[in-house]
């Protein structure tokens, strides 16, 4: 998952039409004696459920890890939806959709310890139309104003069975990963909740219209969701799960609501995917239009020209705020 300021158009029914599963991808597959945590799963048919009840916790951390991303290797993830405003005397309306389209790397740096690296590419959609937002009018204000998406830097992350961690792993941890794991007669889900605190990443001096304070803290709930048949595969390092989102997060800076109380709730959906190579065309096309050479080569790409600092301070030398 920076991304919080710094995934409904028409690709909604390939997204959540079927689970998308195959072809295995290349890091499927275990190496000769290697474990993949899901080790003593009872047959097809078992009570699911009551065994992830049972789970140890590093095999809720692995088993974990193949519904987010993979024990090790690459995937893509496609999140994608509507972002709702909420001010505080007043029930929650879309606004606008976003979509973001993430590429993940994992590997196990130590007996069930993992660390991943992502870069993210975020960009802002008509809400009706699902083409890319280039002016929005902010029903609060009245203000007319210019969306603000992003390129994330390198963001890393380390797992393990205490908890999760952004850019470095503390030498002392305690307690146990809290994961929501459920199970229906054909399907398995697992919940994560991320709480972050971000720093504003903007001044008041040159921004004041939009800050809103020297933190940014936000809440991000992602559920992962596979199929029985599938998560039971012990030779399956990843599985191409799909995804839903819940975040409760600050107003995006370039709203310029600055103080203004209220925030926005985030409704995202999506999947993984095997690589960039496999992702739905119309993704694709768009993600080169809002950011040409993405898609190519997202690790090498020049995100600090596509920051969301950047993207204000471009608009602002040009007088549009």
């Amino acid at each position: 998952m920076n991304r919080r300021d710094l995934t409904i158009t028409g690709l909604g029914a390939a997204l959540l039409g079927g689970t998308g599963l195959t072809p295995r991808p290349a890091w499927s597959a275990d190496k000769p004696g290697e474990p993949t945590g899901t080790r003593g799963l009872g047959a097809p048919g078992s009570d699911l459920a009551a065994e992830l009840r049972r789970f140890t916790p590093e095999q809720s951390l692995r088993n974990f890890m193949r519904m987010f991303a993979a024990l090790d290797g690459e995937i893509a993830l496609v999140n994608e939806g509507l972002i709702h405003g909420r001010p505080p005397d007043d029930v929650a309306r879309p606004l606008f959709g976003f979509r973001s389209v993430v590429r993940i790397r994992a590997a196990e740096i130590e007996p069930n310890v993992f660390r991943t690296e992502q870069r993210e590419a975020m960009y802002y959609l008509d809400k009706d139309s699902g083409e890319l937002l280039a002016s929005w009018n902010n029903p609060f204000t009245g203000e007319t104003l210019v969306p603000v998406g992003y390129v994330s830097p390198l963001n890393v992350y380390f797992f393990d069975v205490t908890g999760s961690y952004a850019r470095q792993l503390p030498p002392q941890r305690s307690g146990r990963k809290a994961l929501d794991w459920r199970a229906s007669d054909t399907d398995v889900w697992v919940s994560e909740s991320r709480f972050n605190t971000f720093p504003a990443g903007v001044t008041e001096e040159e921004f004041p219209r939009a800050y809103s304070g020297p933190e940014r803290k936000s809440v991000d709930i992602l559920t992962y969701r596979t199929t029985q048949a599938e998560f039971r595969d012990t030779s399956r390092k990843g599985i191409l799960a799909q995804v839903q989102m819940l975040s409760d997060t600050p107003w995006p800076l370039w709203m310029m609501m600055a103080r203004r109380p209220g925030h926005v709730l985030w409704n995202g959906f999506g999947r993984k995917y095997a690589s960039f190579d496999t992702l739905p065309r119309l993704v694709r096309e768009q993600t080169e239009q809002a950011y040409p050479k993405f898609i190519g080569d997202p690790w090498g790409f020049p995100e600090r020209e596509f920051s969301t600092l950047n993207g204000l301070k471009r608009l602002k030398a040009a007088g549009r705020i």
